[in-house]
């Protein structure tokens, strides 16, 4: 027996072993093997037929070798292997995991893993372990750098030999702009007194240990954020932080989204930024909330997901507000 892949030597011997050979021996057989001599060495690398032969002819004698040759297979977990990575690189950087699975098990040392990656886009292919037991090998993989073809344009190959008994591309996902369609309100919103600093949502800039004492009125938004090929982001970027110019202290999501808070927020008249924790941060939570009386108008905002500039960003979004609690978000088409 043997399997697809494997290279047999095969020897002709004289009925006499110490006797000459009357003509040098002629190779053949649906195995393809071919040439001259005592020796040959064939390589099974069909498919069919499932039993293939070796002949050695001398002076019209014709001696025949079967062998039955077993495929061995490889099939990989995901095809194409999905992946990304934040900027900027770090320890806790995408880590992508993924099997493939050797039948028969037996083989599963023989298997050799590759990968072909002319441009980069990879920083690390790593076979993880293999279990004879139950055939499966496991996979560790890092990017680098963005595919250009949403078909994956890294290949991971599987070798038997001289043998290609599998493969499975590698696409690298990357947060690229904000999507359509928009999420846009109409709506009154009831006000509310908040304390803000960097750690909130929304956010202020402040001294460490100070807050704003602000009314906000919020419409919260659901802002969908895609990749360079248009479709939303899964769960790749779960967990990514989001900027707007400054952290909002959002997160995205397993389905690509992000809350944005947008809306109205006013800053208390007189001696708005006290100490965190202090008489005036607690009062001011439980105290009447202000007249609404400011604008907003024409929002442009840098978007930054997981490190990555989004292009478009936030782009044109009016924000009108409409007393005496409504708050008006409009996209341009």
């Amino acid at each position: 027996n043997g399997t697809k892949g494997q290279t047999v030597k095969f020897r002709a011997i004289p009925f006499q072993d110490d006797s000459d050979w009357p003509a040098r021996p002629q190779w053949g057989g649906t195995s393809g093997a071919s040439g001259t001599g005592s020796q040959i060495s064939v390589t099974f690398d069909k498919d069919e037929p499932a039993t293939q032969t070796v002949t050695a002819e001398v002076c019209e004698i014709v001696e025949t070798g079967t062998v039955k040759v077993q495929k061995v297979a490889v099939n990989f977990s995901d095809d194409p292997v999905r992946t990304g990575f934040l900027i900027p690189a770090a320890s806790n950087t995408i880590t992508t995991t993924f099997t493939a699975t050797v039948t028969p098990h037996d083989k599963t040392g023989d298997v050799e893993f590759s990968k072909e990656d002319p441009d980069g886009r990879l920083s690390e292919f790593t076979v993880v372990s293999r279990d004879p037991n139950t055939g499966m090998v496991a996979f560790r993989i890092k990017a680098q750098k963005e595919s250009a073809v949403e078909e994956g344009d890294v290949t991971i190959k599987a070798k038997l030999g001289r043998s290609e008994i599998g493969e499975t591309k590698v696409v690298v996902i990357v947060a690229n702009a904000v999507g359509t369609p928009h999420d846009e309100r109409d709506s009154d919103v009831a006000p509310k007194n908040l304390a803000l600093d960097s750690t909130t949502s929304p956010a202020a800039p402040v001294p460490q240990g100070k807050v704003v004492l602000v009314t906000t009125w919020t419409q919260w938004l659901t802002i969908q954020v895609v990749d360079q090929f248009n479709k939303p982001l899964d769960n790749l970027y779960k967990g990514a932080d989001v900027f707007e110019t400054n952290d909002i202290n959002q997160d995205l999501t397993a389905d690509g989204t992000y809350q944005d808070p947008v809306g109205l927020v006013q800053r208390k008249t007189f001696d708005p930024i006290v100490d965190k924790g202090s008489p005036e941060h607690i009062a001011w939570l439980n105290a009447p909330t202000q007249m609404m009386s400011g604008v907003v108008g024409t929002q442009n905002i840098r978007v930054v997901v997981g490190g990555h500039r989004l292009k478009p960003g936030i782009v044109g979004r009016r924000v009108r507000v409409l007393r005496p609690n409504r708050i008006q978000i409009i996209w341009p088409n």
